[in-house]
């Protein structure tokens, strides 16, 4: 991290130059912007992204930064995965929640049963904007969070959306694993197929 810091003739401070939005700041207020993303909600568009995950910023804030993967606290539906501006239970959006409403109690808006889709064995391409009204599977998922092993069971379409909620709710350098049983000792192992980590 290679800053050159400059002073403003009759203006307070440090200066630098930030690259993310080329324009030269104050090192206060880089620390401000860099607050001030870090405690909002994603959302498309948003006027300091390039702040969220800065480590010059951190550093002017005073703050050790734990940068997040893509997902976390997107407003993502791990479902359907298309946009939301509300996620219901940490994970789908409100249609795909109320959708499942209707497949448990076997009947829709309409008053007549649901026709369910078998999304678990199919593309996970294929889910977005679909998987509205779909059986759910209770699908075990072994990963680890900083080097601590945790297990999560949850009512999903297919295991990535358990993937994705995983990854919208919990911070940290994250990877996943299935579960494989040791004959010799009788427990679960994690084997890792895949890392999500914070760069």
């Amino acid at each position: 991290m290679d800053v050159q810091y400059f002073e403003i003739k009759d203006a307070p401070g440090r200066y630098f130059t930030c690259a993310a939005f080329t324009m030269t700041l104050a090192e206060t207020r880089c620390a401000a912007m860099w607050r001030e993303a870090s405690a909002a909600a994603r959302e498309p568009g948003y006027r300091l992204e390039h702040c969220r995950n800065c480590e010059i910023g951190a550093s002017h804030a005073g703050e050790t930064i734990t940068r997040d993967n893509q997902y976390y606290g997107s407003h993502l539906c791990c479902r359907c995965h298309t946009w939301a501006r509300r996620i219901v239970h940490g994970s789908v959006c409100p249609s795909c929640y109320n959708r499942e409403r209707e497949v448990a109690r076997g009947l829709n808006a309409k008053g007549s049963p649901p026709s369910p889709s078998e999304w678990f064995w199919g593309d996970p391409a294929q889910t977005r904007g679909k998987a509205k009204t779909a059986r759910l599977h209770q699908v075990p998922l072994n990963y680890r969070i900083n080097a601590r092993a945790r297990e999560r069971q949850a009512p999903v379409v297919n295991a990535l959306e358990g993937v994705l909620a995983v990854l919208r709710q919990e911070k940290g350098r994250i990877a996943f694993a299935r579960p494989i049983r040791d004959t010799v000792r009788g427990a679960h192992q994690l084997f890792l197929f895949g890392s999500y980590a914070q760069r």
